[in-house]
């Protein structure tokens, strides 16, 4: 499933994964966090690094297709100011900020050529496109309401004995997702990146 990536490419796409496992852990953490709930924080999970939150079959999705997940954050609405509403902003604002955080640095990549040698330039714009590409992919993939995607929180929400139960079988699910990115290589994906990357110019 890598034979047609080259070294580069793979070495670009796992960096991109391990930051983009802080970046959106950081962020469900700490909306759960704002929005009252300290599980979180206790488990260890309130932490821009990557290794709080890196998931090994969601970074082996990620480098082979661009969409991945990172471990499973555990969220009490119990303990939120808007119960199980504040699950859904949790998902949802987290999600909606990886993908900003996607735009922000494909935004980036002109101003960045004023600062580097042609040289560098080169490496550092095409890294800075397979992060920023990578984020709204991951963001969108993230949005599918299974385990052990962020969005099984949307069910927990809506349902939580449903929630509860697919849960409960987080590791086939993760398994079953790897291997649906891979079969489709996410490119179900690419148009809504497209139209995106076209809006940003």
């Amino acid at each position: 499933m890598f034979t047609d990536l080259s070294l580069l490419v793979l070495v670009q796409r796992v960096i991109a994964a391990v930051v983009l496992a802080g970046v959106h852990g950081f962020f469900l953490s700490g909306i759960a966090w704002l929005l009252g709930d300290r599980t979180p924080e206790y488990d260890g999970r309130l932490s821009l690094s990557p290794f709080k939150h890196l998931s090994v079959l969601g970074l082996v999705s990620a480098v082979a297709t661009r969409a991945g997940w990172i471990v499973p954050i555990d969220i009490d609405p119990a303990q939120m100011r808007l119960g199980r509403w504040g699950l859904i902003i949790c998902v949802l604002a987290s999600l909606a900020l990886v993908a900003a955080f996607g735009v922000l640095v494909l935004s980036l990549r002109l101003p960045m050529l004023g600062l580097l040698s042609t040289r560098a330039s080169m490496y550092v714009i095409a890294g800075m496109t397979v992060l920023g590409e990578m984020a709204i992919f991951y963001a969108l993939l993230n949005l599918i309401p299974i385990p052990p995607l962020t969005g099984a929180h949307l069910l927990k929400a809506i349902n939580p004995a449903w929630g509860a139960a697919l849960i409960r079988q987080t590791q086939w699910f993760a398994i079953a997702v790897v291997l649906a990115m891979v079969l489709t290589r996410g490119t179900w994906l690419d148009p809504i990146v497209a139209t995106v990357r076209r809006g940003i110019g």
